[in-house]
């Protein structure tokens, strides 16, 4: 049992360290940003770390414990981060070029709204700090070529934003 908990904790230390590496290295990647928030996706790896924490953290104790739960909140923050820039889109472990996104659909009454990509059927949902307007974001977004959707059954909920 020893041996399994040594295993899944340098295993966990070394998947932390590399999503958290890539995942700066994917913010320096957009550029300069213009807005950035909070995402909602997680990564199998992301997951598959989080799994391996957990083992530990159960079957710990002391305060070792607790600098591990630090660490999976700071992997955690800086994965779940979007960052919108002037080359491109961070969302998750991922990177986006503008070209890849088809068009945008904005929720009414609030700065939050959803990425089409070119040749996938999930979108990408976005929820900016509140300081950013939504007039702002739609402003950039259609400054990169990115036009907004609009279906006219969700026109009670779902629209352009303001």
């Amino acid at each position: 049992m020893l041996s399994f908990q040594i295993i899944s904790l340098i295993v966990y230390l070394g998947l932390s360290a590399v999503i958290l590496c890539h995942s700066i290295w994917l913010r320096g990647r957009v550029g300069q940003i213009r807005f950035d928030g909070q995402g909602k996706q997680q990564s199998f790896l992301t997951i598959v770390v989080f799994i391996l924490g957990g083992v530990y953290l159960i079957s710990s104790t002391g305060i070792l414990r607790y600098g591990l739960f630090i660490i999976a909140f700071i992997v955690h923050y800086f994965v779940t981060r979007f960052y919108v820039g002037t080359k491109g889109i961070k969302y998750g472990t991922r990177f986006y070029s503008f070209d890849q996104v088809r068009s945008y659909r904005g929720y009414s009454d609030t700065n939050e709204l959803s990425l089409f990509l070119h040749g996938k059927t999930n979108d990408i949902y976005l929820r900016p700090r509140i300081s950013y307007h939504s007039s702002t974001i739609r402003q950039i977004l259609e400054q990169e070529g990115i036009e907004s959707v609009n279906d006219p059954e969700d026109t009670t909920e779902h629209g352009t934003m303001k």
